[in-house]
């Protein structure tokens, strides 16, 4: 085994593949020589990519905004101390959901697609079989854990009822990591409107509805935390049922005669390893700052910084949608060594992620104090600044792309291990050290700063595939977000306007943006439907001069 990792890479273009030669042994590209593939084939996994991908951001958007009335609904109804308890149970489970899995949740999709490409049906069945006894056992294993805590008195940050809210809430943990595995099996092998459905209208919708009528019968928060869990619960239900029939149709497809598993072995732990240390980054920098927040702080200070996740984490909107679709692209891409397909994916990608991802910058950093007294009443005006400085951190790491994943899928698995473990270091010494010091706006900033540490580091180690660091159409864009949000911030101080008139300043903003970034995005390549009408053609697609700024 290469030193650089599990998967050694040789990066050689000048040597294509002669046709017939069989798919790479990895799965992650190996030292043999790279084909060269048509511009037309490279451009249409990106552009089938970008396509389903705009399905699953509408989807984002309709859970969005369902999301957001929960969410305000919960905050104005619950007094500041149970909003705090449910908050620090939420950022418990978020903890837990992450661990439990082993990385596995973020593996799957590239498993399954590898498999399915080699017709391998029992390798197939044998990942999800592994994920779901993983999640099972050490789901079993961490209620029991947290179970035993709050009996022994060390888990408290308010009560007694708090300590009971916790117990309800630590269920949802097990539910989601398995719901994540059967949503990523749907992503593989069903269409993108049965996870549109199932991800972003059946879920939200169940817990809207749970919240409506805890609240419409002046319920407990107790009572809300156990509505959360039957809404996971009834959600992950349905479509485990409906995985089994999915999985039938794969199995006749790749003609196997029974439901035999084989277990895929060693490399898919080892792929996941880097992949779990990579959601804990994010996670502990998340989760650690309100826990660390409720024991050492108050719970109303918990609730201060919670109560505007939902709207910090809208940076993450329009990445969480398109890498539902990436892991698999980007896994059959590799396995067939299509290197410029790859480059195509990563970059086109990344700029539509950025451009799309602007609007909730526009909004939230130069207009953070109005957006949450609108949504969220007076009493949490003190959010604002956490949310600013949030809205950083987490668009860095939307607009950054899917760094990391390009580095684990092209073999640099030690670099991946080790950035991740020193970025990992860095949100626990900072949450520590900062929320010992500033209370709630230390966490703020320890997220923000694990967040810029942990992409700069992701993004220097791109020098070492043949993806460029930094593509000029993507240098531009980055230098008008900047820009954009320099005028915003200094039109706001001068004229401090009203929620209406910050939201018509950051819609120019993003129409700015979107004029700089044109000639990158291809919008007429990625949807040439756009062509047929002319009002929409003329303000949506490259014109002839700025074709020479696309991609390569």
């Amino acid at each position: 085994m290469s030193e650089e990792g599990l998967y050694p890479v040789q990066w050689d273009q000048a040597a294509p593949v002669a046709p017939g030669t069989p798919p790479v042994s990895g799965l992650g590209l190996t030292s043999s020589p790279v084909s060269v593939t048509p511009v037309a084939s490279v451009a249409a996994s990106s552009h089938g990519h970008l396509r389903g991908s705009t399905l699953m951001l509408t989807g984002r958007i309709l859970a969005m905004c369902v999301g957001f009335v929960t969410q305000v609904l919960i905050v104005r109804y619950l007094s500041k101390t149970d909003y705090g308890a449910l908050a620090y149970g939420l950022a418990t489970v978020s903890l837990l959901q992450t661990l439990i899995p082993l990385g596995l949740d973020r593996a799957d999709a590239r498993f399954l697609a590898v498999f399915d490409e080699r017709r391998d049906a029992p390798r197939l069945l044998g990942v999800l079989a592994t994920e779901a006894a993983t999640v099972l056992a050490l789901g079993a294993l961490a209620g029991a854990l947290i179970a035993f805590l709050v009996s022994r008195g060390a888990i408290s940050i308010g009560g007694a009822h708090d300590s009971r809210l916790l117990l309800v809430l630590v269920v949802l943990a097990p539910i989601g990591a398995l719901d994540a595995m059967v949503v990523n099996a749907f992503a593989v092998f069903a269409s993108a409107k049965a996870v549109f459905f199932r991800r972003y209208v059946l879920d939200p919708c169940l817990r809207l509805s749970a919240c409506v009528i805890v609240v419409g019968a002046g319920l407990s928060v107790t009572w809300l935390a156990t509505g959360m869990v039957v809404a996971a619960a009834v959600g992950f239900t349905v479509y485990a049922v409906l995985l089994r029939g999915l999985l039938r149709k794969v199995l006749a497809r790749l003609d196997a005669k029974s439901w035999k598993v084989a277990l895929p072995g060693s490399e898919l732990f080892r792929f996941a390893t880097p992949l779990l240390t990579a959601g804990l980054v994010t996670t502990t920098a998340m989760s650690l700052g309100p826990l660390l927040v409720g024991q050492w702080r108050s719970v109303h200070d918990v609730a201060d910084l919670r109560a505007i996740q939902p709207i910090v984490t809208l940076n993450l909107v329009v990445s969480a949608a398109f890498s539902i679709l990436f892991v698999p692209t980007a896994a059959r891409l590799l396995e067939r060594r299509d290197l410029d397909g790859v480059r195509e994916l990563y970059w086109r990608g990344t700029l539509w992620i950025t451009v799309l991802t602007f609007p909730v910058l526009a909004l939230t950093l130069p207009f953070a104090h109005v957006v949450v007294t609108t949504l969220f009443g007076a009493r949490y005006g003190g959010s604002a600044l956490y949310l600013q400085i949030m809205s950083v951190g987490l668009f860095a790491q939307a607009a950054t792309g899917f760094n990391g994943l390009l580095l684990q899928a092209a073999g640099r698995i030690r670099y991946v291990l080790v950035t991740n473990l020193i970025a990992l270091a860095v949100a626990v010494l900072a949450n520590v050290l900062l929320v010992s010091a500033f209370g709630a706006t230390g966490a703020a900033c320890a997220l923000t700063v694990t967040l810029l540490v942990h992409n700069g580091m992701k993004q220097y180690g791109l020098s070492k595939v043949p993806v460029p660091r930094l593509e000029r159409n993507a240098g531009r864009v980055y230098c008008g977000v900047a820009a954009l949000v320099v005028v915003l911030t200094i039109t706001e101080k001068v004229l401090q306007p009203s929620f209406a008139v910050g939201v018509v300043l950051a819609a120019v903003a993003v129409l700015a943006l979107f004029a700089l970034a044109r000639p990158g995005l291809d919008v007429d390549g990625v949807f040439p439907e756009v062509q047929r009408l002319a009002g929409a053609r003329r303000l949506l697609c490259r014109s002839r001069a700025g074709a020479e700024g696309q991609l390569p």
